[in-house]
């Protein structure tokens, strides 16, 4: 009777989600961005856009579409931040704003037996943008780190020129006695050090200021073609998304013509089939036209060091990704002070050296 009774509710429950899919909200907690509409009718719910919720949506969508910003990262901010969850907690994981970020929801969609359907209420995302997210979050080649989002510059960026492995923060050499250790490290200041064996071990502040002043000065000269996508003036791409519209618009009502019974299984999977076809070419003209700037922030007239300096953690370390490789190797100079020749940066496009100390003293006025 028991198992009897759950599965006449489970089939009351799918019934109703039949009926009204694509109608109604199906209830539950809140989804982050949205306030369940008050007073409406019975199975015609709907959700309310929260802007502040939903303009952290999108600002959360942009950093990883186009800033290459770790889920982490912005869980790690939003946390910082006390932006509570739906729960009313400010408990962010990466696996949190995945969720948040990517559900059908925001794009203001409802899925139902693996269809899609347009849900009735405004959506936080673009559809063709909430695609391209969960197309990247769900790339199989995707890499992801586990742990915190690093707090220094080059820690697991930058290479060991002994051995190739990525630098760490770590505590000095192992001392004869814990103390000395804990004065050293004091005295010297964090140091990135080689993980697979101590190849290599320098001073964080000093390697963090010597790239950011080549990658500024780099940005300030070289910015206006850095890796910049060419305009595609062929592509229309307002054109594409009022298509792609459309014919999501035709897909949803064919599937409801089908669910009367008013066209055939074999019209339905016709009808489909064409529109998935022309759905694809338009994805690839709108992926080829929505290549990101890979450095919106410094497109605009302004000191490209007071820039940086107002980036986030998590975003200079993007850049630094993006276009340089940096080799921290052992020193080949007697005595104290930083050796700069110990850092070697390299321009990822071109393959060539940077060092800023062969430039004239104009062309690094940045």
């Amino acid at each position: 009777m028991i198992n009897k009774s759950s599965s006449d509710t489970s089939r009351r429950v799918k019934n109703s989600r039949e009926r009204w899919w694509g109608k109604s909200y199906f209830g539950g907690k809140r989804p982050f961005g949205y306030a369940i509409a008050q007073d409406t009718e019975e199975y015609h719910r709907t959700l309310i856009v929260i802007p502040d919720e939903a303009k952290l949506i999108r600002d959360a969508v942009t950093d990883v579409l186009e800033r290459d910003i770790a889920l982490r990262a912005i869980a790690r901010d939003w946390r910082e931040r006390g932006i509570p969850t739906a729960s009313g907690k400010a408990m962010w994981t990466a696996d949190i704003v995945r969720r948040v970020i990517s559900k059908p929801t925001v794009a203001g969609l409802q899925i139902h037996n693996g269809v899609t359907k347009s849900a009735p209420w405004e959506p936080i995302l673009v559809q063709d943008v909430w695609e391209r997210l969960t197309a990247k979050l769900n790339d199989p080649g995707r890499l992801t780190h586990s742990g915190v989002e690093p707090k220094w510059l080059l820690s697991k960026i930058a290479m060991c020129g002994t051995c190739g492995e990525t630098v760490v923060i770590t505590g000095s050499r192992p001392a004869k006695h814990a103390e000395q250790a804990r004065k050293r490290r004091a005295a010297q200041g964090p140091k990135y050090n080689c993980p697979a064996g101590y190849h290599v071990q320098r001073s964080a502040l000093h390697s963090d200021a010597w790239v950011e002043r080549n990658v500024t000065a780099y940005i300030s000269v070289h910015g206006a073609t850095i890796l910049k996508p060419e305009p595609r003036k062929e592509i229309n791409a307002n054109a594409l998304r009022a298509e792609q519209k459309k014919i999501r618009e035709r897909r949803a009502y064919q599937l409801d013509l089908h669910g009367e019974g008013l066209i055939t299984d074999g019209e339905l999977k016709t009808r489909l089939h064409q529109f998935a076809e022309r759905l694809a070419v338009i994805g690839a003209q709108l992926a080829k036209s929505d290549n990101p700037d890979p450095l919106p922030e410094f497109r605009h007239h302004g000191p490209t060091r007071k820039i940086w300096h107002d980036l986030p953690m998590a975003r200079k370390r993007a850049i630094i990704r993006q276009l340089v490789d940096v080799k921290i190797c052992t020193t080949t100079r007697r005595g104290a002070g930083f050796d700069a020749d110990a850092v070697k940066i390299t321009i990822k496009e071109t393959g060539q050296p940077l060092d800023v100390r062969s430039w004239p003293a104009e062309a690094e006025a940045v």
